[in-house]
């Protein structure tokens, strides 16, 4: 573990294995490192509201340089709190706990937009292939890096052949889905003079341009000609005339 790193941490992990302090950040091996046989695992520990406030700048950095570590196989980021959404404003609220082991949690209010922070979530699993686990607070943090460290230095059963460590299938947020899919024309209908949404982009489409882009925002500000390659000519015209873009 990290030379900085809590006491309150290393007194839980001490109940379930020997650990040891050594400064990893200097080393870009995260704030807890260990080798087993099954691989070199790194764990980034991070409250909500860092990850509210740091999501893709400083923690971005941080997590490329880990992922580019040779001596690296898995990066895991652990997220102590939870990450809500502010009722009908798309903000983000950050809950921690506000003592180092039990306390109650506190939210923590931010001006980032909700959808952008899980937009960034999200691509650290599909596109940089990152573990993202959660804990309440500093205490559970400590059980959850132990269980890890003791897994991974289990021994593969062989009775039926290797299990193999499949992860759940991501579930694209609805969110960015709904976005997608509510870009469309408006026209005038030459019977009520009335404006009404003609065309847009089915549900295969919009999971084709997020599976790509990541995020809303990243399609809207595509350059055209990339979009063109992805979805074709047409179906590219209809999209961003929808949201005001034209050639």
């Amino acid at each position: 573990m990290d030379t900085f790193e809590p006491v309150e941490i290393e007194a839980v992990l001490m109940s379930m294995l020997t650990p040891m302090r050594q400064y990893l950040v200097d080393m870009d091996m995260g704030d807890y490192y260990w080798v087993s046989p099954q691989g070199r695992y790194l764990v980034e520990r991070k409250t909500s509201s860092e990850i509210i406030a740091d999501s893709g700048g400083r923690i971005d950095d941080q997590l490329r340089r880990y992922i580019n570590n040779e001596n690296v196989d898995l990066v895991t980021l652990l997220i102590e709190g939870e990450i809500t959404e502010a009722p009908g404003t798309n903000k983000s609220i950050g809950w921690t706990q506000t003592g180092r082991s039990h306390g109650k949690l506190q939210a923590r209010n931010f001006a980032k937009p909700y959808n952008a922070v899980m937009g960034w979530l999200w691509s650290l699993q599909t596109q940089w292939n990152i573990k993202i686990v959660y804990s309440e607070g500093m205490i559970e943090s400590a059980r959850v890096i132990g269980n890890m460290v003791v897994k991974s230095h289990q021994p593969v059963h062989t009775s039926l052949g290797p299990y193999q460590n499949r992860r759940a299938d991501l579930k694209m947020p609805s969110t960015f889905m709904e976005t997608i899919l509510g870009v469309s024309n408006l026209e005038v209908d030459p019977k009520t003079k009335k404006y009404v949404r003609r065309r847009g982009v089915g549900e295969k489409t919009a999971l084709k341009i997020l599976t790509h882009y990541s995020t809303p925002q990243d399609a809207f500000n595509a350059p055209w000609a990339d979009m063109e390659a992805l979805v074709g000519k047409e179906t590219a015209a209809v999209f961003f005339a929808g949201i005001g873009r034209y050639q």
